[in-house]
């Protein structure tokens, strides 16, 4: 299947590379064929590891900086981080 562009001077920006990693966004990205791709992103790591992908879509990360960094620099206001199970999960058993 032949990419869906092919331009030598474009470049493609993923302002929300979180959501390129859903199957149906990948696929989409993998037609454009671009040699310079920038993807920007909140929250790059997923629990799901899903975010290994990235390389493959857009390139190495150049450039991070984690929550605790941002908020050193005062640019993140201070937080706390609680999980909370919940038991809906439960509730979808077949019994």
């Amino acid at each position: 299947r032949p990419a869906l562009a092919s331009h030598q001077h474009v470049t493609y920006v993923y302002n929300s590379l979180n959501h390129l990693l859903a199957p149906g966004y990948r696929s989409i990205a993998k037609q454009f064929n671009a040699p310079c791709r920038l993807g920007l992103c909140p929250t790059i790591e997923r629990e799901d590891e899903i975010h290994n992908l990235i390389p493959d879509l857009v390139g190495e990360v150049v450039f991070c900086l984690g929550a605790q960094e941002i908020s050193k620099q005062k640019h993140l206001v201070e937080y706390i981080m609680n999980r909370i199970k919940s038991i809906l999960h439960l509730l979808n058993k077949k019994v």
